[in-house]
């Protein structure tokens, strides 16, 4: 599917399709009334497969662990947008 790609091109294209797919399961959990967290800071290693149980050729990008809390959730620090995006 992707041989006329480059890596970076390819890369990119994968990036910007799992952020889609990403924000629409995380509204879709949220629609169901569970709480969800977004965790991209883990080390990609085997472990993280043979925890997952996913097959060796594929890489988790992400982890969604997800389910009910009585706690009312903490807002994460996010950057100023003026520091991720300029508006012309």
């Amino acid at each position: 599917m992707y041989e006329g790609f480059e890596e970076l091109h390819e890369s990119n294209y994968l990036s910007i399709n799992i952020g889609l797919v990403t924000m629409n399961l995380v509204l879709a959990i949220k629609n169901y009334g569970y709480e969800s967290n977004i965790i991209m800071g883990f080390n990609r290693t085997q472990k993280v497969n043979e925890l997952l149980e996913v097959e060796k050729r594929y890489r988790p990008e992400l982890i969604i662990p997800l389910g009910n809390s009585e706690d009312k959730g903490k807002p994460s620090y996010r950057l100023p947008q003026s520091q991720i995006m300029e508006i012309r």
